[in-house]
C-alpha cells in the first residue's frame, strides 16, 4: 500500500516540475539567457492533460479455450481512472516528447473460479517518449518508444511488421509502445524514406523478443499515395517480409485503398496429429520452410453528399487455419478441457496446451474475412456514431462492433463501446467473450 502511494505521489511531484519548466526555467536562468531564447523555449512547449474514467462489463464466453473463465480469468467488471499528461518541447533542431501514465484499477468477478473476488492495483509507467534531431533540412534521426502505426486498413495492418494490430477497433485505449531508432531521409515533397530498427519490447507484452529491421519508402502524390517495407526479424526463423499498402481517390465520393504482405517463413502454431495424451501439438511447422505467406486487404469508403460515410474491407489471410485445420485445432481443445481438472500430469499439459491454441501468432484465426463500417459524425455538431460489422466468411461468425462519441463543450467527451460476437464458442469471434459494454467520460485541458 505505501509503495503504491510513493507511487502515485512521485508521479504526481514529476507531473507538476514538468507543466512548468519553462516557467522554472526562466526563474534559474534570467540572468544567464537571453529573452529571446526563454520566448523560443516557451513557444515551442506544449502541455496536453487527458482525465479519462470508464467502466467495462464483460461477459466471458465459456469455452473450451476458457472453462469456466479458469483459465483466461476475465473479469465481469472493471472501473479505470487513467492520466494522460503528454509534453512536448520543440527547440531549433531538436524535438522530444514524453507520456507518462498513471492508472488506477478495480475489477470484480462474479462468475467463473474467481467469483466473489475484488482486485484493486496501481500502475505508473510511460508508454511513449520521443527524442528527434534534425540533422539537415532533409534528415532526422530519433530515438524513442513508439506505437508506429501506418496505412489506410480498419480491421488490422498487415503491412506493419512492428503492429499488427492497428487499434481502430478500440480507439479510447492506448496501443502499448516499442523502442524503435530511426533514421528519416526526405528528398523532395513527394518522397521518404525510413530506416527503422525495433531495440526493444518496450510496454508490449509480446513473449519474448527479437530485433527487426525495416527499410520503408513512402511516396504522397496529388490523388494517390503508396509505400513499400521490407523488414527482416532476427531469431530462429529469420522471418523476412515485405509490406505494402497504398491508395487513391477514385472520384470525388470514393477512396480505394489496399493493404498486403509476404512473408517467407512463419512461427504461427498449427494443430499437428500425434501420439501424446492429447492427441495433437501446437507446432511451428512452417518455420523451416522458405515459402511466401501473404496477406491481402482490398477496401474503400464512399462518401455522401450528407457527410456520413460507409467503407468496406476483404481480407485474405493465407496463414489462417483451413477448415482440416480449424476441426483440428477446436478438437485439441476439446481434449485439453477434458483434461483440465484431472489431479494429475496431463493437467499441467492441458494448460500448456491451452496457452499455445491460445497464443498461436494468429490475430485472425480463419483465412477469409469482410468488414462493412457506417461512420457518421457531428450529429447536431455534438455526436459522432461508428458501426461496424465483421464477418469471417469460413465460420459464418462475426462480430458487431459500435462506438459513441458525445462532446459536452470544448473540453468533455462522453464516449461509449459495444461489442457483440456471434457463432458460438467453436468460431472465430466467439471463444473468449460473448459480448463487452464498456462507457466513459473524458476531460481534456
Amino acid at each position: 500500500m505505501y509503495q503504491n502511494i510513493y507511487k502515485i505521489s512521485l508521479f504526481i511531484v514529476v507531473l507538476i516540475i514538468m507543466v512548468n519548466p519553462c516557467i522554472s526555467l526562466a526563474r534559474a536562468t534570467v540572468n544567464d539567457f537571453p529573452n529571446e531564447l526563454l520566448s523560443e523555449l516557451q513557444d515551442g512547449y506544449k502541455f496536453r492533460m487527458s482525465i479519462l474514467s470508464y467502466g467495462t462489463m464483460n461477459e466471458p464466453a465459456d469455452s473450451t479455450q476458457n472453462p469456466d473463465n479458469d483459465f483466461l480469468k476475465i473479469n465481469d467488471y472493471s472501473e479505470i481512472l487513467e492520466l494522460r499528461p503528454d509534453f512536448k518541447l520543440s527547440f531549433r533542431d531538436f524535438f522530444f516528447s514524453i507520456k507518462p501514465r498513471a492508472e488506477l484499477s478495480f475489477e470484480q468477478f462474479r462468475t467463473g473460479t474467481q467469483k466473489g473476488e475484488k482486485n484493486h492495483d496501481y500502475n505508473i509507467f510511460i508508454n511513449e517518449y520521443l527524442f528527434q534531431y534534425q540533422a539537415t533540412d532533409k534528415w532526422f534521426l530519433s530515438f524513442g518508444r513508439e506505437f508506429l502505426q501506418w496505412g489506410p486498413s480498419f480491421l488490422f495492418a498487415p503491412s506493419n511488421p512492428f503492429f499488427a494490430d492497428n487499434g481502430k477497433s478500440r480507439p479510447d485505449q492506448e496501443g502499448d509502445g516499442k523502442e524503435f531508432a530511426k533514421v528519416l531521409w526526405i528528398p523532395d515533397i513527394s518522397w521518404t524514406c525510413s530506416i527503422i530498427v525495433n531495440t526493444g519490447n518496450g510496454r508490449s507484452s509480446d513473449a519474448g523478443f527479437n530485433k527487426t529491421y525495416a527499410l520503408k519508402t513512402d511516396y504522397s502524390g496529388d490523388s494517390a499515395y503508396a509505400s513499400i517495407i521490407f523488414s527482416h526479424l532476427e531469431g530462429d526463423n529469420h522471418i523476412e517480409r515485405i509490406g505494402l499498402f497504398g491508395g487513391l481517390t477514385a472520384t470525388d465520393a470514393m477512396i480505394l485503398y489496399g493493404e498486403a504482405s509476404f512473408k517467407k517463413g512463419s512461427d504461427v502454431l498449427y494443430p499437428i496429429a500425434d501420439n501424446s495424451p492429447l492427441n495433437y501439438a501446437m507446432n511451428s511447422v512452417e518455420q523451416d520452410d522458405h515459402s511466401i505467406y501473404s496477406a491481402f486487404l482490398l477496401g474503400g469508403t464512399y462518401t455522401f453528399e450528407s457527410g456520413s460515410s460507409m467503407t468496406f474491407e476483404y481480407l485474405y489471410n493465407q496463414m489462417g487455419y483451413n477448415d482440416k485445420e480449424a476441426s483440428d485445432y477446436y478438437k485439441l481443445r476439446k481434449n485439453a478441457l477434458d483434461a483440465y481438472n484431472i489431479q494429475s500430469p496431463i493437467a499441467g499439459l492441458s494448460r500448456q496446451k491451452l496457452g499455445q491454441t491460445y497464443d498461436n501468432g494468429l490475430m485472425f484465426l480463419r483465412q477469409n474475412y469482410f468488414m462493412l463500417q457506417y461512420i457518421k459524425d457531428d450529429i447536431f455538431d455534438i455526436f459522432d456514431i461508428t458501426l461496424r460489422w465483421t464477418q469471417c466468411i469460413d465460420d459464418k461468425s462475426a462480430q458487431l462492433v459500435s462506438l459513441a462519441d458525445f462532446f459536452a463543450g470544448d473540453n468533455t467527451r462522453l464516449f461509449a463501446q459495444g461489442i457483440l460476437n456471434t457463432g458460438g464458442h467453436e468460431s472465430a469471434f466467439g471463444s473468449i467473450l460473448d459480448y463487452q459494454a464498456l462507457i466513459g467520460i473524458e476531460y481534456v485541458f
